[in-house]
């Protein structure tokens, strides 16, 4: 889904940045704004992609274990028939079929968890990025880097400082809204 359009006129625009000494022209602001303005949304459809990908798998393996405990209902129901059918009266169930529910339903909250923590995750992930790829963006708008030169440097101040890269990305973020842009 990558517009391979879209990054060669970023990489044109670059080069001709590259090659001025002194002011830029001022009509290439625009260009560039609509080159990366494009970028972000080919960025946004590929997360929304994603993420719509994750929910309907989630669905799915929802609906599987809701599927399986009905099964697992009607199995129950079963044999509750055939034991009160076998006795003449009401039966009881006995201590290892219960203990066989209660490891059934203790499995499905198990899965269920570890479904909802890899979305959760998932989620936090997208989060991230998007927090990395905006600081990358601050930093190429004021230091006139490339793309990876950006995270280049992201990743290399993470590393001396010992930190997550998303906490200095976020550090980045603070620190655009206070600094004046560098044109």
């Amino acid at each position: 889904m990558r517009d391979a359009g879209i990054d060669q006129e970023i990489e044109q625009l670059r080069r001709v940045g590259g090659r001025v000494g002194g002011e830029l022209d001022p009509e290439l602001s625009d260009r560039w704004c609509h080159v990366c303005t494009s970028r972000i949304d080919v960025m946004k459809a590929l997360e929304d992609m994603a993420t719509s990908h994750l929910r309907d798998l989630c669905e799915r393996r929802i609906a599987q274990a809701q599927t399986e405990l009905r099964d697992q209902r009607a199995l129950l129901q079963a044999l509750a028939s055939q034991a009160q059918a076998d006795t003449g009266g009401p039966a009881a169930l006995g201590p290892h079929l219960e203990r066989s529910v209660l490891m059934l339903l203790q499995e499905q909250s198990r899965r269920l968890q570890t479904m909802d923590d890899e979305l959760d995750a998932v989620r936090a992930t997208l989060q991230e990025r998007k927090v990395v790829e905006r600081a990358k963006g601050v930093i190429m708008a004021n230091h006139r880097m490339s793309e990876d030169e950006a995270y280049k440097a992201l990743r290399e101040t993470a590393m001396n400082q010992k930190r997550r890269l998303v906490d200095v990305a976020q550090s980045v973020l603070a620190l655009a809204d206070v600094l004046p842009a560098n044109r």
